[in-house]
């Protein structure tokens, strides 16, 4: 991220800065026990993309739609630089341009996608309340969670053999680049 840091200079946080983010981080920092719970939660994401991967009946494709999930990210902080509400309301100077996609949310929703089917009831909500936890901890805009979804439908879709819209259903047996049972 330092490559892309000293690459991008500018930054385009005052596009995308609603204040709405603003207000919720300085709302979520005020409680501490907020602020204990949402910092739990986004450093709990590899807990999650292990889970996906290992109860994914395609690990190969799980484990490919999280390589370019963040090689595509990292390409799109490059066209995209931006430091995140907290870091520009604090002025924090050579703070990290990775937020547009959100690649937490990115790597959350392809394990989800990806996971076997009795995990996936508990990873989808995880989704849910890394989507909270993005915008509550200030690291990301709320247009960074939508530029996610087009990210997670890429990825999924450059590893599938069924269509994507298989896998993101719940009560199915199989998920990306896996066939159903005969």
């Amino acid at each position: 991220m330092l490559i892309v840091t000293r690459l991008t200079p500018n930054t385009i946080d005052d596009m995308l800065d609603m204040g709405f983010e603003r207000n919720v981080w300085r709302w979520a920092n005020a409680h501490p026990g907020c602020n204990l719970i949402c910092n739990i939660a986004y450093t709990a994401l590899p807990v999650a993309i292990a889970l996906g991967i290992a109860t994914s009946p395609a690990p190969r494709a799980a484990a490919r739609s999280m390589l370019q999930a963040g090689v595509i990210g990292v390409i799109a902080y490059y066209f995209f630089p931006a430091e995140g509400p907290r870091a520009h309301m604090l002025h924090q100077v050579g703070a990290a341009h990775n937020c547009i996609p959100s690649l937490h949310l990115s790597w959350a929703a392809i394990a989800a996608a990806s996971s076997g089917k009795h995990i996936r009831y508990y990873l989808w909500p995880f989704v849910a309340a890394t989507a909270v936890v993005t915008i509550t901890t200030g690291e990301h805009y709320f247009l960074d969670l939508f530029a996610a979804v087009p990210l997670v439908l890429l990825c999924l879709w450059m590893n599938q053999r069924k269509p994507v819209t298989a896998a993101l259903t719940a009560g199915r047996d199989y998920a990306i680049g896996a066939y159903p049972a005969a």
